[in-house]
């Protein structure tokens, strides 16, 4: 028997799950507690333009999407990057979590040297991305891979053939 008793857990703990395992419910937690509106408007204000968010993770029966972009992604971690955003503080802390990736099966799927990518990965139905800052040799290097496609069978190879290429480029 399995019993479910209430967890107390920080902000930073549920932000912790919400980047490395990708925890859906660590994420709703923070959307409630934060509250969607107050997301939306800290969106605008980064000029995030093709990013909204509309709906809980796993929320499909109310018939919204989130939407973001590559170059919304990009243009937010180069803000993390460059320290623009929140204050160095805060974005240490976040670009600390990102560093705690625990799933290495896309971009990092074939790559066996250590290397230090801040990055945040996830899948949907029909859709595979990973994303985030690559460090390699005093380079900061925004890598982004967005896989959509009716037949997942085979995208993770394809997701870890791209990382390759990527880091052989980089180096």
């Amino acid at each position: 028997t399995i019993i479910k008793q209430p967890m107390d857990m920080t902000i930073y703990d549920l932000m912790k799950w919400m980047i490395i395992v990708s925890d859906n419910t660590a994420t709703n937690a923070l959307i409630r507690y934060v509250g969607m509106d107050t997301i939306n408007t800290y969106i605008q204000q980064l000029h995030l333009p093709n990013t909204k968010l509309q709906r809980c993770m796993l929320d499909f029966a109310s018939g919204l999407q989130n939407y973001t972009s590559q170059q919304d992604m990009c243009d937010m971690y180069s803000m993390l990057h460059h320290k623009e955003i929140l204050n160095d503080n805060l974005c240490q802390v976040a670009l600390d979590i990102l560093s705690l990736q625990q799933d290495n099966q896309m971009i990092l799927r074939y790559i066996d040297t250590p290397i230090t990518f801040l990055h945040k990965t996830g899948e949907l139905d029909y859709l595979l991305h990973d994303c985030g800052l690559l460090y390699v040799k005093d380079t900061c290097y925004y890598i982004g891979v967005s896989i959509y496609s009716d037949i997942i069978e085979g995208n993770y190879d394809l997701m870890g053939q791209i990382g390759k290429k990527i880091l052989a480029y980089c180096k």
